[in-house]
């Protein structure tokens, strides 16, 4: 929605719509915005199923 102006789901993996996505949110690079997206994404995941599933 930022960059196309098209709602959508998920977050563009490459491309200029993810260094849209960069620029707009002010991350110093789409890499390393990935990675940090991923992470937090793993971590999110580990809680939710410490306290839904465990």
């Amino acid at each position: 929605m930022l960059v196309r102006g098209r709602p959508a789901d998920e977050l563009p993996r490459h491309g200029p719509d993810l260094a849209g996505v960069v620029r707009i949110l002010g991350a110093p690079d789409p890499g390393a915005f990935v990675d940090d997206y991923l992470r937090t994404a793993r971590r999110a995941r580990q809680v939710f199923e410490r306290l839904f599933q465990g």
